[in-house]
């Protein structure tokens, strides 16, 4: 590539398909949009002409230093061009020989075959490595969904808020993913057991995930299907050891009913409690005839919880 030439090029202007050469300085451009705007501001170029506009460093179209539009600073009232041209611009519109950009445009069924064989020849090319690859849909499929609710209820993790699914991770997308302490667990169903190209997929996404000092939790739906509690007990100890994510132990279900029964006794407890400061409070004596229903009266309670709440404290009767 030539020295010589003030007009460089960007790294968004080329890259490995780029093919369109400048004659004059051996540029490589990758459109030939871009080597024609180049051409004629080549210093190389002996007939060159003097371009108001110029390719920045991003690719696009700007005015050149010192030079601006005709248009610039005139309006209908002060010039009969611009009056002209908005009158044409208008006429054109009217009859449809153009449609603004901001009303959109709907594709016939021949463009749509057309931008689909190009992509397919792109693809069996090697030109475009992640064509079919995405998932546009973006619906979890069912093991996914099942592991959701896992960590809604055994660990109390909402979706998108304690952890992302789907997250985007280079062309790739992580199942399940705690970005800030780089945690990812993915669940892999049939395809990628029998799949020989999505095999090499995964192990391609593994080794981008360990250059990056990501962790990953990597299980086969048939596992998860078939040894449910063991899985769950390694995702606590993914999360909790290796990420230092604090969540809860995995309780089974017995355990999960003498939890609840503790709770409701202790309920149960707090609920008498009250109850009796409320018959201490009326000073009244309970040995006596009518004690119940003038404490009744007092504290608005029924008679059958205040015989309940003595029968339960019977010192409230000495």
């Amino acid at each position: 590539m030539e020295e010589n030439c003030r007009y460089k090029v960007s790294r968004k202007q080329t890259n490995a398909y780029g093919n369109w050469i400048c004659p004059f300085c051996n540029n490589v451009f990758r459109t030939r949009r871009l080597l024609n705007e180049h051409k004629k501001l080549c210093d190389l170029n002996k007939n060159k002409s003097i371009q108001k506009y110029i390719i920045d460093e991003n690719g696009k179209r700007k005015l050149a230093p010192g030079c601006h539009a005709w248009n610039k600073g005139l309006t209908e009232e002060t010039d009969v061009r611009v009056k002209e041209n908005r009158n044409t611009w208008r006429e054109n519109l009217s009859l449809g020989k153009f449609k603004p950009a901001h009303k959109g445009e709907h594709l016939s069924k021949e463009h749509k075959q057309a931008i689909s064989n190009s992509m397919k020849l792109a693809h069996k090319e090697g030109r475009a490595y992640n064509i079919g690859e995405s998932r546009w849909n973006n619906e979890h499929s069912y093991p996914e969904k099942w592991f959701i609710k896992v960590l809604e209820n055994e660990f109390g993790m909402k979706e998108n808020v304690d952890y992302k699914t789907e997250m985007p991770f280079y062309r790739y997308s992580l199942d399940f993913a705690w970005p800030e302490k780089r945690l990812c667990i993915e669940i892999d169903g049939k395809q990628h057991i029998e799949d020989v190209k999505q095999i090499e997929r995964d192990k391609n996404k593994d080794i981008l995930l360990h250059n990056n000092g990501w962790n990953e939790l990597r299980v086969s739906w048939s596992y998860i299907y078939n040894n449910s509690k063991e899985f769950i007990s390694k995702v606590k100890e993914f999360l909790n050891d290796v990420g230092n994510v604090n969540i809860p132990l995995y309780k089974t279900k017995k355990e999960k009913i003498e939890e609840n029964k503790i709770k409701r006794r202790e309920l149960r407890n707090k609920i008498l409690e009250d109850r009796k400061k409320l018959i201490l409070n009326t000073g009244i004596d309970l040995n006596k005839f009518g004690s119940i229903e003038e404490i009744s009266s007092i504290t608005g309670l029924s008679r059958r919880i205040i015989y309940l709440t003595i029968k339960h404290f019977p010192q409230l009767k000495e």
